[in-house]
């Protein structure tokens, strides 16, 4: 039998400080969420608590990990430094309206691909992570990654950013947590370029609006890059209003918070006009999309 255990890098909580301090094997991620170090185990009870600015301001003292890629030692976590794929991809289920141990529960029994299912800090959602075969490129990695959500739309709460294969995963408990070794490869890839949509009971009213949301933040992400596409001369006011935008559209509910603010790291982190003053950047675009966050829009 085939065991499957790959390493992947961890990083201090600060998304800020995106340079990895380690690795860790996929045996030692399952037993630190299962059992995690007291300390741990409380900031995380104490985030669950807070919501907004707080609770990401808090979530900047956990470890966080990027279980898809790694990346050069001492290099940025970004695009342009990945090293390799490792196999594994993120699942993140969130704003549930159904128990989510019966959706961890469902989702580990249902797909043999999937290697772990557990809840997320708070206790209202559901992470996990999926076998993919070993990619060569984010656009194959995607390919895979939407694939499978393809094969479950109608599961409630589906959160597109795992796409990105450089997202930040943070740590978590879950003394229950679901795990196989001998998880078997999601092999299906999905033509990206064709929309889809959740068809599964178009009568129910809260899958509509999931849906409708989705697109929405769809549509926002696509906003912020546009706004970014060609950068003419200072970069600082195109930053700014790409962000106050995603910010605002934050605000209105669109987006999550941790979510847009990782978009807008990577946005500059990404970027070789941006290397040139990195810290900076980053420092106007969350002061931007603070100010975002003092006025939503909503799309009419």
């Amino acid at each position: 039998m085939e065991i499957f255990n790959p390493k992947f890098q961890y990083y201090e909580g600060d998304i800020r400080y995106s340079f990895p301090i380690g690795r860790i094997s996929l045996y030692d991620f399952v037993s630190v969420h299962q059992n995690p170090k007291p300390k741990t185990r409380e900031m995380i009870d104490h985030i669950a608590t807070l919501s907004g600015k707080d609770k990401n301001e808090a979530k900047r003292h956990l470890h966080y990990f990027t279980p898809a890629v790694c990346v050069k030692d001492n290099y940025a976590r970004r695009y342009a430094n990945i090293t390799n794929f490792t196999g594994l991809a993120q699942l993140d289920f969130d704003k549930l309206d159904c128990d989510p141990i019966e959706l961890r529960d469902h989702l580990f029994s249902t797909y043999p691909e999937v290697v772990c299912a557990y809840l997320s800090p708070s206790k209202k959602g559901v992470k996990g992570l999926l076998r993919i075969p070993v990619c060569t490129s984010t656009d194959e990695f995607k390919d895979y990654y939407h694939g499978f959500l393809k094969e479950i739309e109608g599961l409630d709460g589906i959160d597109l950013a795992p796409q990105n294969a450089v997202l930040p995963l943070y740590i978590s408990y879950d003394e229950t947590m679901l795990f196989r070794d001998d998880a078997i490869e999601w092999t299906v890839k999905a033509d990206r370029t064709v929309e889809y949509v959740n068809l599964i009971d178009p009568q129910a009213e809260v899958r509509v609006a999931r849906f409708t949301n989705s697109y929405y933040e769809k549509i926002t992400r696509q906003i912020f890059e546009k706004k970014l596409a060609n950068i003419d001369g200072d970069g600082h006011p195109q930053l700014r209003s790409a962000c106050l935008i995603l910010g605002s559209r934050c605000a209105a509910g669109y987006i999550d918070q941790t979510n847009a603010e990782i978009i807008a790291e990577q946005a500059v982190l990404n970027s070789t006009y941006y290397s040139k003053g990195v810290a900076g950047y980053l420092k106007t675009a969350y002061w931007a999309m603070n100010e975002g966050m003092k006025n939503p829009k909503e799309y009419k």
